[in-house]
This record gives structure tokens, sequence and C-alpha cells, in this order.
């Protein structure tokens, strides 16, 4: 480790001058450190355990460096200052120690892995690495294993549970063989927790790669049934000659599709791979990415299957099944806390994940259909269009990935449309509502969306162009509709 890295950071350094401000001891601990062994830089967020009033030393440093400062776990002493930017967020955690000495606190811990700390005197007044590890977490990185500091670590706080799969998902390490025994001994603790903090945790597991793989861990492990229930008949689902997969597998499948495209945007839509990016980072609510909301979306889309299966002769069908879903999702959504868009984007996507594939099977899209198809999901409609094309290309074992489906012509119609037409016509509408309102001496209203509507709908058909072409319009559809 780079010991001018350490003393050059700006929130090591500014914790160091707070613990001299207000005398207090402070160890940097956990994961950052773990990821200085694993990676020889220091990552976004930090751990400090303090021996003092963690209190005011998390509302004195958010002061002191300009963040936010909120409570995580008051009976634990547990508080977070988040630091936001342009681009970023850093989430600084600081702890009350557990115990008199920082040893102590290290064995009260989850993982031996994070169980390891530095003391900021040390670093900055004697020029110091030196990793205090009592639990031999050191060790345990060079062997690659995640073991667990007792066999309480579970009833002290059931979210670890979550924890474990999550490292071993950034870590690529294995769950040891005891630890592993006891989340699934341990495993129904985990509806004890908030559905926030859960939420929290899973949102970070579906920010890793390879999720399809932790989604299984999860499985395995005992932890996914908690969290949906839902899922547990998804395996004894068939879904006939146009499918090589169960619904689970399906569901995992569609995951890992999703994956590549997101990870390959250039490759699979080189002229709007910059969009699309900035798109899927768009922040939802508490780190919450629309990228990862796509992967929860893309493991539920098809949840409405189990109750609309029937049988046509020899044939599957799930008629109705988006609609069914739709109802199914928003539970879900619900349950995990999502924001009202977060939860608004699950259930336009599942109600709307086959209209894509409607819509291929003509042999043009009429620019009419396009209008109608963004007019109905507004930008969630971007979000559609990758899921349904991961959608088509998770039915068979035999089809790879590459970026040259059939499937893949009509999104990028799709997406041509909207970031040509749709999107240049959202920013210039001809006439506002209390222009249409002042023209046609009506009340605000339904009518009045009705009528934005109409316009818009004609201006991205290139039917009209101007104010006066707009008004002309109107005016016609009015006399018409008096016709009547």
């Amino acid at each position: 480790m780079d010991i001018k890295a350490l003393t050059g950071s700006f929130i090591l350094k500014s914790t160091y001058n707070m613990s001299k401000d207000l005398g207090v001891s402070i160890f940097l601990v956990g994961g950052a450190i773990r990821d200085l062994i694993l990676y020889s830089q220091l990552g976004r967020d930090f751990d400090f355990a303090i021996k003092g009033d963690v209190h005011d030393a998390a509302r004195y440093f958010a002061k002191r460096v300009g963040g936010s400062f909120f409570c995580l776990d008051s009976k634990r002493g547990h508080y977070r200052v988040t630091i936001k930017n342009n681009t970023q967020s850093k989430d600084i955690d600081f702890s009350r120690f557990r115990g008199d000495e920082i040893r102590k606190d290290l064995e009260e811990r989850d993982f031996t892995l994070n169980s390891m700390a530095i003391d900021l005197e040390d670093l900055f007044e004697k020029s110091e690495i030196k990793i205090i590890d009592p639990l031999n977490g050191l060790g345990d990185i060079e062997k690659g294993i995640i073991r667990a500091c007792s066999p309480r670590v579970f009833d002290e706080d059931p979210l670890r549970l979550l924890r474990a799969v999550r490292i071993s998902a950034a870590t690529d390490f294995f769950i040891e063989d005891e630890t592993e025994r006891l989340i699934r001994q341990k495993k129904k603790q985990l509806s004890g927790s908030s559905w926030e903090r859960i939420r929290d945790e899973l949102f970070q597991i579906l920010d890793i790669s390879n999720v399809s793989r932790s989604i299984e861990m999860l499985d395995g492990l005992g932890l996914l049934n908690i969290m949906l229930p839902e899922v547990d008949t998804w395996k004894h689902i068939d879904q006939g000659e146009y499918h090589d997969y169960n619904l689970f597998d399906h569901s995992l499948k569609t995951i890992e599709v999703i994956e590549s495209i997101l990870s390959r945007l250039s490759d699979y839509f080189p002229d709007y791979a910059y969009s699309l990016k900035v798109h899927f980072d768009e922040d939802l609510q508490n780190n919450i990415t629309r990228g990862n909301l796509l992967k929860l979306i893309a493991l539920l889309h098809d949840s409405g299957k189990v109750e609309t299966k029937t049988y046509d002769g020899q044939k599957v069908r799930f008629f109705g099944h988006e609609r069914e879903g739709q109802q199914i999702n928003r539970a879900i959504a619900e349950r995990f806390k999502l924001s009202q868009k977060s939860c608004k984007i699950v259930m336009n996507l599942t109600r709307n994940h086959m209209r894509v594939l409607n819509l291929s099977k003509s042999s043009k899209i009429s620019q009419r259909a396009m209008y109608r198809f963004f007019n109905d999901l507004g930008k969630d409609g971007i979000d559609c269009l990758i899921l349904s094309l991961a959608d088509g290309l998770a039915t068979r074992s035999y089809i790879t990935y590459e970026p040259n489906p059939p499937l893949l012509d009509i999104i990028e119609e799709l997406l041509k449309y909207y970031f040509n037409e749709w999107m240049r016509a959202s920013e210039k509408p001809l006439l506002n509502g209390r222009e249409i309102m002042e023209l046609l001496r009506i009340p605000q209203g339904e009518k009045v969306g009705r009528f934005l509507s109409l316009l818009k709908e004609a201006q991205t058909e290139g039917v009209i162009s101007t104010k006066e072409e707009a008004k002309s319009l109107l005016y016609l559809d009015c006399f018409v509709n008096r016709a009547n």
C-alpha cells in the first residue's frame, strides 16, 4: 500500500484532523482496508470506528466537508455522511466502538476480511500503515474466503446474510462452509430487517457484474425466497415450444443478456451509445440507477405467467400475463419501498414488455405506431426496448448475445425515431396548454390534454410545423367533432 495515497486522501486527512479537534480516537475499518489490500486503492465509501461521541463527530465531520448527515442505526451508534458532486457520491460511515478498545470492536464485526483496522494517528503521525488484524482477515483474503467472525454475526444484524453474497460477488471469493451453513440456518431472520435496508443491499448486488450468478447464489442459500417468495414456483413452469428454459432460468438469462447489452452499448447501438449510457446511469433513488432497476425488472417481467398459464391443445399459452404481472410487480415494488417513480417504471415495463415483439410482426412499423409507443411510455420506452431485446435473446440456449438479431433492426428504428423525432418534438411544442385554452376558449381539463397529444402526434409525424398549422388543425378537429 502506498502511504502517500492514504495520507493524501481528502477524507482520511479530514477525519484525522477532526480526531485532533475533538480529542477522540478514530480508526479506518472494514471494506476500505479490504479493498486497499485487494486493489491497492481506496474506493468511494469509508467506514470509521470512533472511541467517543460518534453522533457529535459525524455531525462535525458533515459540517467540515459540506456533506449531509443522518442516522443509520441509533441503537448501534451508526451514522452516515454523504458527500455529493456532479458525477458521484461518497458515503462515510461512523460507528461507535463495540467494547472498550479496537480489537474487541473488530471481533464483533461481520466477516474476518472486514475485521481489520488502521489507526489514523499511526498513519499521519508515525507514517506507518499498521494493520490491526485480530481474526486473521489477511489470511482469509489470501485464501479467497468469506468467514463469519462468530456464530452470532447474523443474529446481531440479519442483513449480513445478504452482505455475504454481495462481498462474494464483488471479490469472487467463496463463502466458507461453516459460514454457509450458518446462513442457511439463519436465513429466516432476514425478514426481520427493514425492507429499505434489504432493498439497498439487493441493489448493491445488482450493481456488481454477473448478477445472474448472484441471484442463483441467493436462491441456493434460501435468501431469494425470503425476499421474493413469488419466484418459488417459477422453476416448475414450462414455457412451451418457444422456450428452452423454464420460467426461472429464462428470467436469469434475461438478466444475463441485459448485462451484456448495457456493458456493450457501443457494439449494439453505436449511434446512441453515449445517450443510452446517460439514460441508464440516471439515479432514481438512494443510488438505484435505471440500469440496475432494469435488471430487477428483467428478473420479474414474466411474473404473471404463473397465474395465466393455459393450454391450447398441446400448446402453452399465457394470455394477459403482462397485466397480471403488472399487479404482482407493483406489490413487489411497494414491498421494497421503491419510490413512486421507480414503481411506475416497474409497472410500465411489465405491462408493455411484449409490445415491441408484437410490433415486429408487421412488415413495417408506422409512424403512428412508434408515436403511440413513446406517447404511452415516454422515456421508459427506452428501457422497454432493451428489455424486449434481452427477452427475445433469452429464449433459446443456442442463441448468442451478439448484436445482430432481426429484432435489433426494429429496436434501432424505434431508437432513431425517439432521438431524432420524438425528443425534438417534445422539446419544442408548437402550442402550450394556455395557448390552446385561449384559442378555443375552453377551461383547463382533459380536453386540453387531448389537444396537446393531438398536436404532438401531428408535429412528430411532420403533418404540422408552424403555430398557424397547429391552430388550423385544432379548428378542424373541433369542427369535425361538432359535426359528428
